[in-house]
């Protein structure tokens, strides 16, 4: 149970790094092209950019508490 609730936390992180890095690019692409892209294409952007950057976090968070979890359930058991 914690095996598959840390993998998912690795796809949901994997999944955010590459949303990361598509933001990432739109955002590259918008600073060179200021006269064609609205601003308000680029603060979206940087909005999903630090969306995806919790989304990251959280899964992050995730893995490290099923760590914790399985470490007390090997301590309750030893």
């Amino acid at each position: 149970m914690i095996n598959k609730i840390s993998n998912t936390a690795l796809q949901g992180i994997r999944l955010e790094l590459n949303h990361m890095h598509e933001t990432a690019g739109k955002i590259a692409s918008a600073s060179q092209f200021t006269s064609i892209k609205p601003i308000s294409e680029t603060t979206r952007s940087l909005l999903d950019l630090h969306q995806h950057q919790r989304q990251v976090a959280v899964n992050a968070k995730v893995i490290k508490t099923s760590g914790q979890m399985l470490g007390t359930l090997l301590d309750i058991k030893v």
